[in-house]
């Protein structure tokens, strides 16, 4: 893999990073300013709606780890593909018969 490649995606996945963090931190400091704000209701409306978003995320969190691990376990698209045996009998009459054997790999 080419060096520009790898700094290239290293600086691309580092703002991304960057991104999450701050939007992570601007999100907790808006639940955490609209729960400290008395409610009429006794504060239950912003805990629900909290505890959906929570919930939601953990859904999400989870498929993401699925699918990482079915990805993982997948065979690359690179890795030498196996080889195939293929074992074929032609028979001409009822006292002639002929058996081919051949080994291959499929690219």
């Amino acid at each position: 893999m080419p060096t520009e490649a790898v700094t290239r995606f290293s600086r691309i996945a580092f703002i991304s990073v960057c991104v999450l963090a701050v939007t992570g931190l601007y999100q907790s400091w808006r639940w955490t300013k609209r729960l400290a704000r008395p409610q009429a209701d006794g504060g239950r409306a912003p805990l629900r709606a909290l505890r959906r978003w929570v919930s939601g995320e953990a859904v999400v969190g989870l498929c993401v780890i699925a699918a990482t691990t079915a990805l993982a376990a997948t065979q690359s698209a690179r890795a030498p593909s196996a080889a195939v045996a293929l074992s074929l009998t032609v028979r001409t009459s009822d006292f002639d018969q002929a058996t081919v054997r051949e080994s291959f790999e499929i690219p």
